[in-house]
């Protein structure tokens, strides 16, 4: 399973895009966007060997792995990894209700 490719949905590139972009801003440094990158990296390596030793979550097939106060939203489907959302958890749940809807 190692060799599964990982896709991003235009969704979770968004969000991750909006978290760095506002820790970069927040912090006046990269530092901390891209110590979560290196995490981010990190947990999807570990996501490829063994995607469904993740939490299940309640939307429609869907796994979750923590990093910190982030979650990456997956899904495992015919080509590879789906990225479907990666979500700052200290933000209104009922936002990510209605992406992971979709």
């Amino acid at each position: 399973m190692a060799g599964l490719k990982v896709i991003w949905t235009e969704t979770a590139v968004r969000q991750r895009r909006g978290i760095f972009e506002y820790w970069n801003k927040r912090n006046q440094s990269t530092k901390y966007s891209e110590r979560i990158r290196v995490l981010v990296s990190k947990k999807i390596e570990l996501i490829k060997k063994n995607p469904t030793s993740f939490l299940s979550s309640e939307y429609n097939d869907t796994y979750v792995a923590v990093i910190e106060h982030f979650c990456l939203y997956f899904k495992v489907v015919k080509e590879g990894i789906l990225v479907t959302a990666f979500w700052d958890s200290r933000q209104d749940p009922d936002k990510l209700l209605e992406i992971l809807k979709k």
